[in-house]
């Protein structure tokens, strides 16, 4: 057992340079939310995106950016306005679509996936430095005779590969909902499912560069795949929360290109670690 002794100090304002996380609302890029820290990067679609004129898209998904450097670059990479294109740092190479891309969520109802739309308006509940939290509300929406309100929360550590989301499905009764997380199923790319460690992770492979997807949610739910109206066929997982109560999962994302995760097998180790310290959290006892 390890014993630390507190005491009081003087306020301290983070310096620029002591952030290794931030996140924004990104208005100019239809919209979007997008987060980052010192290892990756990520986005939500906005509404603009919608009806946006040259390339309009609906979608919930988690999109991923991948990063080699420990700067942050996300408005560097907006401002330039070229992130397809990876110009020494990384870029946007995940087409997430209409997918769940990275560990999108949705309800379950009558054996399919239903998810909502673009989110409709954002909140930065903790902007770091060294944690972001913020929340995100999406429009109601009906499926099945059903109608459901979702605000989704979403924290990041500098330092972690892996988000921690968390969904709060508001709907009419008392009764639990069924929440599924999937991933976009590339063609020809076979899904690791491990039941017993909650891990479902793609290993995507594109001319030069490697993906690794990955969604790691804390209940051991059996990985199966789930169809998504907007997105066909995708490895999912999920589970049952009672009602009021949100869907908690981790999901996030590595690339070879960073120099941590030169195969497949240091990125399986590195989801494994996470989901050994999931099932056995840190436990913090204060003694006066």
């Amino acid at each position: 057992m390890l014993e630390y002794r507190l005491s009081p100090a003087e306020p301290r304002k983070p310096r620029l340079a002591d952030y290794r996380v931030q996140g924004r609302f990104v208005r100019e890029r239809q919209d979007d939310f997008a987060w980052e820290n010192d290892r990756v990067a990520f986005r939500f679609y906005g509404q603009a995106l919608e009806t946006f004129e040259k390339e309009p898209l609906t979608s919930s998904a988690l999109d991923a950016w991948s990063k080699r450097t420990s700067r942050l670059v996300l408005n560097d990479w907006y401002l330039q306005d070229d992130y397809h294109r990876d110009h020494g740092e990384g870029g946007d190479f995940y087409p997430a679509g209409r997918t769940r891309g990275c560990g999108g969520s949705g309800l379950v109802v009558s054996g399919a996936l239903a998810v909502s739309r673009n989110f409709r308006a954002s909140r930065v509940l903790a902007p770091g430095p060294i944690r972001l939290v913020f929340e995100l509300d999406y429009p109601e929406w009906e499926t099945a005779g059903l109608r459901v309100k979702e605000t989704k929360r979403v924290t990041l550590d500098a330092g972690s590969h892996l988000n921690r989301l968390e969904s709060f499905y508001r709907t009419a009764g008392d009764g639990p909902i069924t929440w599924a997380t999937g991933i976009r199923k590339a063609e020809g790319v076979s899904p690791r499912v491990d039941r017993e460690r909650g891990i479902v992770r793609t290993w995507n492979t594109r001319p030069l560069r490697r993906e690794r997807l990955a969604g790691v949610r804390r209940r051991r739910r059996p990985g199966h795949d789930r169809r998504d109206p907007r997105g066909g066929r995708q490895p999912a997982g999920g589970g049952r929360a009672p009602a009021g109560a949100p869907a908690i999962w981790h999901a996030g994302s590595g690339w070879d290109g960073s120099g941590r995760f030169p195969d497949v097998a240091s990125w399986d180790r590195y989801l494994d670690a996470f989901a050994a310290r999931l099932r056995s959290p840190l436990k913090v006892e204060v003694v006066r």
